[in-house]
């Protein structure tokens, strides 16, 4: 039996003072292999959870977890 991984992306909106809609991204670090350096890129806040976590809280605690 393969093992399937579960990843919730969360997608935050809102308006800037000027009404512009605006999206939340995180920064994050990627590393390309060990010999290379890491890399910054955005993205939107998410990751892997357990097969038998429950979505709602879950996500909450994902989200908590990377923007405080």
């Amino acid at each position: 039996m393969s093992k399937i991984n579960i990843s919730i992306d969360c997608v935050i909106f809102g308006f800037d003072s000027d009404l512009e809609l605006k999206v939340l991204l995180i920064n994050r670090k990627e590393s390309l292999s060990p010999l290379d350096k890491s890399k910054d890129h955005v993205s939107l806040p998410g990751d892997l959870i357990k097969r038998d976590d429950e979505l709602d809280p879950s996500a909450n605690r994902i989200l908590k977890s990377l923007t405080s």
